[in-house]
């Protein structure tokens, strides 16, 4: 029987139904290419490795045979799965490390505003759209005009101005409907 999933995520459909196969003693060995990789935190690890050892499937990976019943190896299972979550809690804390200092040089970009397109690997400018750069000039010089986004909100409300709005898949698309959808606590 194989079962494949996935590494990532809470919700692991893969896992849960290999959990569910080795209790119903439909597995007797489980392959991958490093067996703590089997499960994310060690909670679940050590569920997988006690099912395991209940049932008696093998865990093999590409550094060995290991059977959950014998010591030695329930040893070795028990200290690959937490090594293993303090690896990808590095990776995770090194990544998350290099986006900050990357967003302090003023490099990060993901997503670009309204308003605005990449125009190049690092670099943003002003939208060449006449209607779309008119419409945000148009919101600016109004905010600094009425003084309160209230103001602004309700006036754009009035006058039933279109403005783009960002749609995945799409691009720009305009539409006096956002109004609905902004929520402003004063």
């Amino acid at each position: 029987m194989r079962i494949w999933g996935t590494a990532s995520g809470i919700h692991r459909p893969g896992f849960e139904r290999m959990l569910g196969s080795v209790c119903e003693g439909k597995i007797g060995a489980i392959f991958s290419i490093e067996a703590s990789r089997l499960a994310r935190t060690g909670r679940d690890w050590h569920t997988l490795l006690e099912f395991c050892g209940v049932v008696g499937v093998l865990l093999i990976d590409a550094d060995g045979i290991y059977d959950p019943r014998q010591i030695n190896d329930r040893l070795v299972l028990g200290m690959k799965g937490p090594i293993s979550e303090m690896e990808v809690a590095t990776f995770r804390q090194r990544a998350q490390s290099a986006l900050e200092q990357k967003a302090k040089r003023g490099e990060l970009f993901r997503r670009v505003a309204i308003g605005y397109v990449r125009s190049g690997k690092d670099r943003i400018e002003k939208d060449p759209d006449e209607r779309v750069r008119s419409a945000i000039n148009l919101v600016f010089s109004k905010f600094t005009e009425l003084a309160t986004a209230r103001r602004l909100y309700l006036w754009l409300c009035q006058q039933q101005i279109q403005l783009p709005t960002a749609v995945r898949g799409v691009g720009i698309s305009w539409a006096i409907s956002w109004t609905h959808r902004v929520i402003i606590h004063w």
